[in-house]
């Protein structure tokens, strides 16, 4: 029974990580593929519209795919979740709208935001089979969707000069595979998938969602702030080359994701068996596994990372070498905070991270303000780095706090609805 356990652990996080390194690899060669084909301006341009949605998607996303992997009855309350998303996702397109008639935003803009929005969606239907510790099929839909969006922005480039046809094509097909394929295998297990629930219920989840999606967002700002003062500093060019350095530091959040999902899975098994010596066991060898990752990706870009600016951005910009060493530093407090919040979270202390976030954010500002002007793109670096690290420092000083009250609390853990509060 312990190896049988043992490895469909395994097989989860296996499946979750293919997951996340397909579809985030995917993500990430955009940025690859729109700098081969036209050039590190239009990158700089791209990666501009991507900092003024992604924090936005982020918030009106409500954290769907994690509520909904620890939500005890996801089957019951799927249609609930559907409402309060379809919602949210409304609201969303509004807000780019007015963004992008104010600003005269391009087409790619509204493109990659309508790409944005289905993704949200399919964020809580990952979330649905998570709940279930379905990873396999995390893992396909994942892989479905990233090699749709490479094959039709090759396309759209290829033929017709223009990323804003491949990503509306994208849109197209993603949209009809929900309808065709995705609701349709969940109309088989909910017994309603049509909208429903009550409005105090869906004003709760949205409550939640919204504050967890505000802490997402702010933790999207942390790698916006810089490119946008980068911007500011120089021009799209070198913010462009600073995309280039930063995509290995961001890629390498999805070891986070892989393993953290997974990991928030057997956590909520965790809470509803009250069994809290599981729970500490889980927190303790996940921390350890995340101190190892770590050590080996910081190992292997210092070995290698003049190798891998030349394989994935050319000779041409190898001398950025000595930036990307310096992000790989960043990997270690973005790992151990990263857990730290995940813990939080499974015990549902949401708002407090409303509280330390603005810090982290006010500190980068501060410090950008004084050494991107003076270092260009190796400040911007050192601004990302800075951050996590006071990211770590502070989300580490609430976990310690969250779990001794936990060790020290009632022997019937926590497995309500209701946010705590420290």
């Amino acid at each position: 029974m312990l190896i049988k356990g043992g490895i469909k652990k395994l097989d989860n996080t296996l499946y979750a990580l293919g997951s996340n390194i397909n579809y985030t690899l995917a993500i990430w060669l955009i940025s690859v593929i729109i700098n081969h084909f036209l050039g590190a301006g239009e990158l700089g341009r791209f990666s501009l519209a991507q900092a003024i949605i992604s924090p936005i998607a982020l918030l009106f996303q409500l954290q769907m795919k994690m509520l909904a992997t620890i939500e005890y009855d996801i089957k019951g309350r799927f249609p609930v979740y559907q409402k309060t998303i379809l919602l949210s996702e409304c609201v969303f397109m509004i807000v780019i709208l007015v963004i992008g008639m104010i600003t005269k935003q391009p087409g790619l803009f509204y493109a990659f935001a309508l790409f944005k929005a289905i993704e949200v969606y399919y964020n809580l239907i990952q979330g649905y089979y998570q709940s279930g510790n379905n990873f396999r099929y995390v893992f396909f839909n994942s892989t479905f969707r990233g090699v749709v969006l490479i094959l039709l922005l090759v396309t759209g480039l290829r033929f017709l000069r223009s990323a804003s046809i491949g990503f509306f094509a994208t849109n197209v097909v993603l949209i009809l595979v929900i309808f065709i394929f995705d609701l349709r295998n969940i109309r088989r297990e909910v017994p309603s998938i049509a909208p429903r629930g009550s409005s105090g219920e869906t004003k709760k989840l949205f409550t939640d969602g919204v504050t967890i999606s505000l802490v997402a967002c702010m933790d999207s700002l942390v790698v916006s702030v810089p490119r946008f003062m980068i911007k500011a500093e120089y021009n799209e060019v070198e913010l462009g080359k600073f995309t280039m350095v930063l995509q290995f530091f961001i890629a390498a959040t999805i070891f986070v994701v892989s393993v953290g999902h997974p990991f928030l899975v057997r956590l909520k098994s965790s809470l509803q068996k009250n069994d809290k010596r599981s729970f500490n066991l889980e927190v303790r060898n996940t921390l350890l596994l995340f101190l190892g990752a770590s050590a080996l990706v910081i190992i292997g870009f210092i070995l290698f990372s003049e190798l891998v600016m030349r394989i994935f951005w050319g000779s041409e910009n190898a001398y950025l070498s000595t930036e990307l060493k310096l992000s790989m530093t960043g990997i270690v407090p973005l790992f151990l905070s990263s857990i730290f919040i995940y813990v939080i979270n499974s015990l549902k202390y949401f708002r407090v991270h409303l509280i330390y976030y603005p810090v982290i954010l006010v500190s980068e500002l501060i410090i950008g303000f004084f050494i991107i002007p003076e270092y260009g793109i190796r400040g911007g670096v050192m601004t990302v780095v800075f951050a996590q690290v006071i990211r770590m420092i502070l989300s580490g000083t609430v976990f310690f706090i969250v779990l001794r009250r936990f060790r020290n609390g009632p022997d019937t853990i926590m497995v309500d609805d209701d946010t705590a509060t420290v």
